[in-house]
């Protein structure tokens, strides 16, 4: 599709952006920084739905609940009683208030008079209290996008951020609490972004304005993106963790496709006079089919005491799998995830059977049992009874949701672009007033401080790079916007300056290579690749190559150090190498030796090309020019 084909199709796409500060935690005084060390104990808990102050409940909570995790939360050293929720919190932190206002400015927003918080139901377990702490800061602000079109910057809201998942398992999810409570700003567009590539240039937009403010942290994992789309005659969905901003034309457009399977899906059953009332039955158990089956999935589960259990599914035959034209599944995916979300591993369904060892026959004796017309379709669950019967019930309610097109979801990004259903699209019950934290006042001091703390015009920053480092404008321009030049200037006053501009230009090209953004690169790995040429470990040329090789897989920021230290160990410029390109100097000369006689010293460069062919990266390359310069006068003199 092209611009104008989404346009008509009337794609509205918001963005949710949460960028974590640098500092202490938001209503405690514990550092606001991740710990890997060991942990000298942990905590285990279950969470209960509660309703808001109205009597409701809401859904997407209701729907975690029916999951029946068990939570255990890691309690490394540097979390305190809060966040344990053994202990009311204390707050918020001025600074971390100040940094939101100083973001709100750049962001052209309306200043709120007071923050009240509010709790917002979360029951994932990445809360251990059940619920976020959430306060409104800015309204109606907007950023100006290239050629000057403005969208709106909807709300700016301080909250803290969730604990960390560590590990998942059956039944259980295990946390680490040192990111629970580390204030992060979450900032809501106006759903103004009418293509895919016009989102991906709102999400550059803001994460500029908010690297250039100063006050966020750097490094991987600091920033989640999250993308709330719809079309018209559709509904919206709120897709989570679009990490990567190349990622982000690639979900708009996967989600556009899915949502228009699933209206012409809901057109074809109506006009085949599907009613919601067809989609009630009742789950029957059809073990017996399968007693002799080729299956071995369906034997396995057979033997260990499970079953076979089905549903009908009237007038949904050929909706399952690829509707015509479309290599894309429909409605099979669809009905599969809200399976799983009840405990099981998927599902068989007739648009794809007979296959994975079921026969004809089998599917045949299946359309009997449940009384099917040519246009039905089943769905099978093979599995322990109770969760066979949980997870065909919430199959007949996404299939009943067919009907109506597309329901309103939270689904997560996978890193091809495809989306995957997570739960319902929470409701107006999920916040209610926060009771602990009394309402804080933001003055008129506070506002004026917050503008004193703005940073410096573009233009200042950008003509100090390029009169006293002697940066090309463009170049300049990029650290700027980035909001990398007080780094650079850092830098640059305690490292060498080649070094610091091969990190920071050929390496931030390295980075961009494989989809990763320079800028969110933590200052420890930046430090460490720098200490290592200022030591003579790696020559400057090898910088970019340490930074890609270091990024060709994600990771997490402790990772990624590793991957740094063992990629600067592979390429490090040590004796043995060292000597060996003395010796491959010598013999290069040696051979030509006909060349150096005819050229003189300017066979140098030709000479110079070959040596660095050979050790770019692994040896410095004034070390090596300095080198064969010898070896040229030492020939030249000889002959």
């Amino acid at each position: 599709m092209d611009e104008e084909d989404y346009r008509e199709l009337g794609l509205r796409v918001g963005l949710e952006i949460h960028r974590q500060f640098t500092g202490r935690k938001l209503f405690c005084s514990c550092p606001a920084e991740l710990n890997d060390e060991e942990h000298p104990f942990e905590i285990s808990r279950r969470l209960n739905l509660a309703e808001s102050e109205m009597g409701e409940v809401d859904r997407a909570a209701e729907e975690e609940v029916r999951r029946g995790k068990t939570f255990r939360y890691q309690v490394p050293k540097g979390v305190c009683l809060v966040e344990m929720d053994e202990e009311p919190p204390r707050g918020p932190n001025p600074e971390a208030v100040k940094g939101a206002l100083v973001i709100a400015h750049m962001l052209n927003m309306k200043v709120v008079d007071e923050l009240n918080y509010m709790r917002k139901i979360v029951v994932d377990g990445s809360n251990t209290t059940g619920f976020q702490r959430t306060a409104l800061l800015g309204v109606d602000g907007f950023v100006e996008l290239k050629g000057g079109r403005r969208v709106g910057i909807e709300s700016l809201c301080l909250e803290e951020d969730a604990a960390r998942i560590v590990e998942r398992g059956e039944g259980e999810v295990v946390y680490r609490l040192d990111r629970l409570g580390i204030p992060e700003v979450e900032i809501s567009t106006a759903p103004e972004a009418r293509t895919p590539e016009e989102a991906r240039e709102l999400a550059r937009r803001i994460g500029e304005i908010l690297r250039r403010s100063g006050v966020v942290r750097r490094g991987i994992g600091t920033i989640r993106q999250d993308v709330n789309i719809s079309i018209k005659g559709g509904a919206r969905c709120e897709i989570k963790l679009v990490q990567e901003l190349s990622l982000i034309p690639k979900v708009v457009r996967w989600e556009v496709g899915r949502q228009l399977r699933l209206l012409k899906a809901r057109d074809i059953l109506l006009e085949r006079g599907v009613r919601v009332e067809d989609l009630k039955g009742e789950v029957e158990e059809l073990t017996h089919i399968f007693r002799e089956t080729q299956s071995k999935i369906v034997r396995r589960v057979i033997k260990r005491g499970g079953g076979v259990f089905g549903v009908a599914l009237p007038g949904f035959s050929g909706l399952l799998g690829s509707l015509p034209g479309d290599d894309e599944r429909c409605l099979g995916p669809e009905l599969a995830a809200y399976a799983r979300a009840r405990g099981v591993g998927g599902i068989f369904h007739s648009d794809e059977l007979p296959s994975y060892g079921i026969g004809e026959e089998e599917v045949e004796r299946v359309r009997g049992a449940l009384s099917l017309r040519k246009l039905d379709a089943f769905v099978l669950v093979v599995e322990d009874e109770g969760k066979a019967r949980e997870a065909l019930k919430a199959v007949l309610q996404r299939a009943r949701l067919a009907l109506n097109g597309v329901p309103e979801e939270v689904r997560r990004a996978l890193p091809d672009g495809k989306t995957e259903y997570m739960r319902p699209l929470p409701g107006a019950a999920r916040m209610y007033p926060e009771t602990d934290i009394p309402p804080y006042r933001i003055d008129e001091d506070k506002v004026r401080s917050a503008r004193e703390a703005l940073p410096e015009p573009i233009e200042v920053a950008v003509k100090r790079l390029v009169e006293r480092y002697e940066l090309p404008q463009q170049e300049a321009e990029v650290l700027v916007r980035e909001g990398l030049d007080g780094l650079y200037q850092r830098y640059a006053s305690s490292h060498s300056r080649q070094a610091v501009n091969t990190l920071f230009l050929r390496g931030r090209a390295a980075a961009g290579e494989v989809g990763v953004s320079f800028s969110d690169l933590p200052e420890e790995v930046l430090e460490v690749v720098l200490k290592a040429v200022d030591e003579g470990r790696i020559a400057k040329e090898a910088v970019e190559e340490v930074i890609r090789r270091s990024l060709e897989k994600p990771s997490e920021e402790r990772e990624l150090l590793q991957r740094v230290r063992e990629a600067i160990g592979e390429l490090g410029a040590g004796e043995e190498v060292e000597a060996d390109a003395r010796l491959f100097i010598e013999r290069l000369v040696k051979e030509r030796a006909d060349l150096i006689k005819e050229r003189g010293e300017r066979a140098f460069s030709p000479l110079m090309g070959v040596v660095m062919r050979e050790f770019r990266g692994r040896v410095d390359g004034g070390k090596l020019a300095s080198w064969l310069k010898e070896e040229i006068e030492r020939s030249l003199k000889g002959g």
